[in-house]
């Protein structure tokens, strides 16, 4: 069942709507095989460790992948690894900076983010949701987007691992 975002306090940019959504749920074929890795990883685990993340065991995913280094238990956020369609989806580069250094070009987008990223480390749970931007955010040239953010570390969330893709048409553009 999609469910917007009204727990999150964060503006949306105006025309834009984001739903959360069961990572089972995922359309786009990188994020359904993003979360199988990460189950099989885990194992009984609560989450698996960023040792886990083997990128030639993902090696078809990474250009959707993104990995970041939790900050100061989630003050900030770093981007470690950034794939292909990551780097292509956002009007600003991401590749190895923190959130609040991104902020100064981006601070509603990232206001957002630091919310949703918090929450995952917060609670240690995987959060997926679909995006549509509206034509007036700045910070992205996709319109349609699907997310899962995964967490990653040992007794407490150290890592993110997000998969992404991003689109123009009613559901995001999937791997051929």
């Amino acid at each position: 069942m999609l469910q917007t975002l009204d727990d999150i306090s964060s503006p949306l940019p105006p025309n834009a709507t984001y739903e959360w959504i069961d990572p089972n749920d995922l359309h786009a074929e990188p994020l359904r095989a993003g979360v199988r890795w990460w189950r099989k990883a885990r194992g009984d685990r609560p989450f698996p460790a960023r040792e886990d993340l083997n990128p030639r065991d993902i090696a078809e995913l990474l250009a959707y992948m993104s990995l970041l280094k939790v900050i100061d238990g989630g003050a900030d956020f770093e981007h470690r690894i950034v794939g292909d369609v990551m780097v292509q989806a956002f009007n600003v580069r991401i590749q190895n900076r923190r959130f609040s250094d991104i902020a100064y070009e981006a601070p509603e987008f990232i206001e957002r983010c630091f919310e949703i990223f918090r929450r995952v480390v917060d609670t240690g749970e995987p959060r997926a949701w679909r995006a549509v931007e509206g034509r007036d955010s700045t910070a992205v040239v996709f319109r349609h987007s699907e997310v899962v953010l995964l967490p990653l570390g040992h007794e407490k969330v150290n890592h993110l691992v997000a998969f992404c893709c991003h689109g123009e048409g009613t559901r995001p553009a999937a791997a051929a």
